[in-house]
């Protein structure tokens, strides 16, 4: 089983992890692993773990659409946090920050503005449609 720390010392950007064995991963950036996987028919696995390197507010916002087992990185949101606390998700993470522009910086990253207010349906079917 792929643990946080080796997949944060890792090349990959998103990992699928069903039964111990990966079943996606990418190394493209910011949310497009999420929606290739998310429009896979390997998609819907509810034992599923994913590993995301970083976790805002909109990658959290599609991560529910999956309803995996547990969601494992090593920096997450708080606007993130709050989206797995929400729809009670396990999580694990590192580190938290506020915002993930540039990596913890004091502003949030155009995803996270639009994910604002906006259910999973929603936003995935806004990012959709960009």
């Amino acid at each position: 089983m792929l643990t946080l720390s080796e997949f944060a010392q890792g090349d990959h950007n998103f990992v699928v992890v069903v039964d111990g064995k990966g079943v996606f991963s990418s190394t493209k950036s910011d949310l497009i692993p999420i929606l290739d996987y998310l429009d896979s028919d390997r998609a819907g696995h509810t034992d599923a773990v994913l590993f995301d390197r970083y976790i805002g507010r909109a990658a959290a916002l599609l991560m529910t659409m999956l309803k995996p087992a547990r969601v494992c990185t090593p920096v997450i949101s708080k606007g993130g946090r709050a989206v797995f606390e929400e729809f009670q998700m396990s999580f694990e993470a590192t580190e938290t920050v506020e915002y993930l522009m540039g990596v913890a910086s004091d502003g949030m990253c155009q995803w996270e503005k639009l994910a604002q207010g906006k259910s999973p349906s929603e936003f995935h079917q806004l990012v959709k449609r960009r």
